[in-house]
């Protein structure tokens, strides 16, 4: 029997009870279901699949190999060596990619395991909502696949790709079918389950995909001209019409969203997850797991940062230097954007124990713990925005905060850019100063490069990688974010200019540095990357990269707008040409289908995807 995405009752059963943790919304008291068999438990009890469908998505939600390596915005730090997906040198025997081709499935069997044998509409609601949740996501990672509705039981082996348009028009037609059996953001207290805004959201998706996959001509990869239109990012659109849906199923999400009156900071705090603007989340909770701390939640606020040392010896966060910043990236953010601040930790507190049992009395999560005024600070990022002299007078203002001693970390603080400025202290809060040219040399040193504080758990007590945050997967500003593009491709540039200026202007309070103007874009990393020719398609990804920066859709928006060859041959240092095409110059535009799942299906319809 195939052992991947045809999947036994047993080891669905297997799958749903060996994660590591659960979501407060589930409620679960008994995980292991120790007193039930595979048959009691598969077949008679379909509110302990959905449970399962819902555990399994831990599975998959934090692939950020898979969703944000070999793009414009991350980069290795630390001398750390790049990836395969840095490098497009990945193939169909990559592990990563065969984990989260086969991952998604399992929640698609037990999500249509709930769907055959529930009667409850509600439980069949949001099982059909993960199902063409995780069928978006293999769309968009793969191209057409097998489409499955039944709760495979048996070894059939013969399973046929389904063309995108019939998985588009059908998990659009469930999504509308099930919607008014889920409940409402505002009269629901726990996003863990699906909304209807969420709904909406997806839906919208499946449409903007349909728009750019279906009716936009973005280059055959197979031939040399179409070759050459991907290389370039090129595209011309042959219908709006799913642009358009796409449009008003966003407007739809945000319907109750006029405004975005929230801060950027208070919507991603640690103390206001399942805020008002959160659509969907998959949700963790350190109280409800039963086994040890560390087993649990995941380990997501240890990505998207440098190195900075031994977390239990200095009191900052651990982290892994696999998704730093891009040189891009640190010029993406504008003078005056609230976002920069919002989206990462500039200020690290020093420690004040020697051998810190808990991050609360200094260090890193001292952010979020303590009073901050009078703190002495361990590290300090400014922005590449600010001038030398705006720097050098703030760390003169400041200067008795990087007093230290024997039990502090010596304070260092930096200026990060093309050329990057460091600032190494004295005991007596005086520095010596250095420069660094070569952005991608000075980010090989410890500490060098700023981290992301989306995911930071500030109840953290041994490491990084017991983090309970819950990973938010929809949300209102996303959703003003794929409404502007949706507009933007259907024609209408007033109304995505619009919607585009609504998320700014949330975070950016200078009236006139908020508007967006298509035809006269100039952005801050022209500085570093000057002959990169700007695209209008570009406001609006970089605007999804300012508001949704590290949250694992990044390679998804460049492959969907057809800019992901041409950003990662601007912007991504590790880039190989060569090991993006094969022989035929058929670019890897798409993933390949798992070599494992091209043996195990015998159907003449299953098929590897062009570049492989």
């Amino acid at each position: 029997m195939k052992k991947t995405l045809y999947i036994s009752a047993l080891a669905l059963m297997l799958a749903g009870t060996s994660l590591t943790s659960c979501s407060d919304f589930l409620e679960a008291k008994d995980k292991t279901n120790a007193d039930k068999d595979a048959d009691s438990y598969l077949n008679g009890n379909p509110t302990a699949l959905l449970m399962s469908a819902y555990n399994s998505l831990y599975n998959h939600v934090t692939e950020v190999a898979m969703t944000d390596e070999g793009t414009d915005l991350y980069i290795p730090h630390r001398g750390k060596s790049a990836t395969e997906f840095d490098a497009f040198s990945f193939n169909a025997s990559t592990s990563d990619i065969q984990n989260y081709y086969v991952r998604l499935y399992g929640t698609i069997g037990y999500a249509n395991g709930v769907m055959e044998k529930s009667s409850n509409d509600a439980q069949k609601a949001e099982a059909a909502f993960m199902r063409c949740y995780c069928y978006y996501q293999l769309t968009q990672q793969f191209g057409a696949v097998p489409y499955v509705t039944n709760y495979i039981q048996n070894s059939q082996r013969d399973y046929p790709r389904t063309e995108l348009a019939t998985i588009y028009e059908n998990c659009i037609n469930e999504l509308e079918s099930v919607k008014a059996s889920l409940p409402t953001v505002a009269s629901h207290a726990n996003v863990g389950a699906p909304t209807q805004e969420a709904a909406n959201a997806l839906i919208a998706k499946f449409y903007l995909a349909w728009g750019w996959d279906i009716d936009t001509d973005k280059g055959d990869v197979t031939t040399a001209d179409g070759q050459e239109k991907i290389k370039k990012g090129e595209y011309t659109v042959k219908s709006t019409e799913h642009f358009q849906k796409a449009a008003e199923y966003a407007d739809k999400a945000i319907a109750n969203y006029s405004t975005l009156t929230m801060s950027f900071e208070d919507k991603w705090s640690p103390s206001n997850e399942n805020n008002k603007e959160v659509f969907w989340a998959v949700q963790y909770d350190r109280d409800s797991y039963k086994g040890a701390e560390s087993d649990g939640g995941h380990s997501m606020q240890a990505n998207y940062g440098n190195y900075y040392g031994e977390c239990t010896a200095t009191a900052y966060k651990q982290s892994g230097s696999v998704h730093g910043q891009s040189l891009k990236s640190v010029y993406l953010f504008e003078e005056g954007d609230a976002r920069y601040e919002g989206t990462f930790m500039t200020t690290m507190y020093n420690k004040v124990e020697a051998t810190p049992s808990v991050f609360t009395g200094g260090g890193y999560f001292y952010y979020y713990n303590n009073p901050k005024a009078d703190a002495l600070i361990g590290y300090k990022y400014y922005p590449a925005y600010m001038t030398t002299a705006e720097v050098e007078a703030d760390l003169a203002a400041n200067k008795d905060r990087y007093m230290w001693s024997s039990v502090n970390n010596l304070p260092k603080a930096y200026h990060i850019g093309k050329t990057s400025t460091i600032y190494t202290f004295n005991q007596d809060g005086t520095y010596t100063k250095s420069t660094d040219p070569d952005y991608n040399n000075f980010i090989k040193a410890v500490a060098t490069g700023v981290t992301v504080k989306k995911y930071d758990d500030k109840n953290t007590k041994v490491s990084a990688s017991a983090d309970y945050r819950d990973i938010v997967i929809f949300h209102a500003s996303d959703s003003y974010l794929d409404a502007a593009e949706a507009y933007f491709m259907a024609g209408d540039q007033a109304t995505a200019k619009a919607r585009l200026e609504t998320v700014r202007k949330r975070s950016i309070s200078d009236a006139t540095l908020a508007e967006v103007d298509f035809d006269n874009y100039s952005p801050d990393y022209l500085q570093a990357y000057g002959s990169f020719s700007i695209k209008p398609i570009d406001v609006i990804l970089d605007e999804r990269a300012r508001e949704t920066y590290a949250e694992q859709n990044r390679w998804v928006d460049l492959r969907r707008t057809n800019q992901l060859i041409r950003y990662n041959l601007a912007f991504n240092p590790n880039f190989s040409e060569s090991a993006a095409k094969n022989s035929n110059g058929e670019w890897k535009v798409i993933r390949p289908i798992p070599s494992s799942e091209l043996g195990n299906n015998t159907s003449a319809g299953m098929y590897q995807n062009p570049g492989y």
